[in-house]
């Protein structure tokens, strides 16, 4: 191995170690799971933060089904910053999707190394088919019918077996 190399190096470490605590994030929840059924919609919140000490610039990438808001911004050291997203059931089924999340410095002083930090938030989106509102008024008014005819069969069987059940005592 060659001890210039050794020596460069040690002088990288030397040079960004400084800047250690300046660049660092986390996301959370590490992933997104919707269920939802045809033609509605479902939003979760996506939370990122800046463990580092200094203001860094984020972004999220989605999938084309997918939408988030906002798309970037900054988030001040120590911060967290809140991006909502939203997926519409359009067809029913299991679809899988992926938000790319990105921190990267857009302020380069001098003697300040530039980095930037990425991960990927899986997002599995379960659409079922939807009961349309007229059907489910429908299952509603059958089962009302299906009750009251109940009641209409059982009060005049009631009435006839305590009434004999009276003469008897």
């Amino acid at each position: 191995m060659n001890f210039s190399f050794l020596i460069y190096f040690f002088l990288l470490l030397v040079a960004t170690a400084g800047n250690a605590g300046a660049a660092g994030f986390g996301v959370s929840p590490s992933s997104l799971e919707f269920s939802l059924s045809e033609g509605s919609e479902a939003s979760r919140q996506l939370v990122i933060f800046n463990t580092g000490k200094d203001s860094v610039d984020f972004s999220i990438l989605a999938s084309p089904s997918i939408r988030v808001r906002p798309e970037s911004g900054e988030i001040g050291g120590g911060k967290a910053a809140a991006a909502t997203v939203t997926v519409i059931g359009t067809k029913a089924g299991v679809a899988n999707g992926e938000l790319a999340v990105s921190l990267g410095s857009s302020r380069n002083a001098e003697n300040r190394v530039s980095l930037s930090l990425g991960t990927s938030v899986p997002v599995t989106v379960r659409v079922v088919k939807g009961v349309p509102a007229a059907s489910a008024f429908v299952g509603i008014l059958v089962s009302v019918v299906i009750v009251v005819a109940g009641l209409g069969v059982c009060i005049p069987l009631r009435q006839n077996l305590l009434g004999r059940a009276a003469r008897f005592i």
